[in-house]
């Protein structure tokens, strides 16, 4: 990992209870195990027992253009707060949360979308999931939204009226098997 860093109090902190890991941030970098690790696509993918990660909010993604599958597969985490990710460069968000079976919420305020041409899986299989608030998303430049929010039966309110879809290519099986939209 190169660098060591011990959490001193003050510092967000998590923790993952399948393989025993301990991570916080401090100063935006995410830290595993007393080392820093960079916030790549996949990173949490297929921890599946993990139930909660505490102190992402402020955490800096900014520089990172692909969020595909970050989280893909937790099938037991519950809930997630993301609010205030720089995510104004980010182009890619493919099945972000997809397998997440037991999330029924997670805060995204404030996300910036501007750039994301996918948005493909970005909820597929959250079949526990019942609101997400995307109303303010701009997701002009979205060219594939195919799959964004399948199986995703809990689900009873988005609202997309705003969105403008004019780039889009792929809108195949947005809301497929979602079965309590209103």
């Amino acid at each position: 990992f190169g660098e060591s860093y011990e959490a001193k109090p003050g510092d967000e902190g998590w923790r993952i209870e399948e393989w025993q890991a301990f991570g916080w941030l401090h100063e935006r970098e995410v830290f595993v195990c007393g080392g820093p690790i960079g916030l790549h696509s996949r990173l949490f993918a297929g921890f599946q027992g993990l139930q909660e990660i505490i102190g992402l909010e402020g955490l800096e993604v900014g520089d990172c253009r692909d969020r595909s599958g970050l989280f893909e597969g937790c099938a037991f985490l519950q809930r997630l707060e993301l609010n205030g990710w720089n995510t104004g460069k980010v182009r890619c968000f493919r099945g972000l949360f997809r397998g997440c079976h037991l999330l029924e919420r997670v805060e995204l305020g404030g996300w910036d979308l501007s750039a994301a041409e996918d948005l493909s899986g970005l909820f597929e299989d959250c079949i526990s999931l019942k609101q997400a608030d995307v109303s303010r998303w701009n997701v002009e430049k979205v060219e594939d939204f195919s799959r964004m929010f399948a199986n995703c039966p809990s689900l009873r309110q988005v609202d997309v009226r705003d969105w403008r879809t004019d780039s889009a290519k792929d809108l195949s099986g947005l809301f497929q098997g979602c079965l309590g939209l209103e």
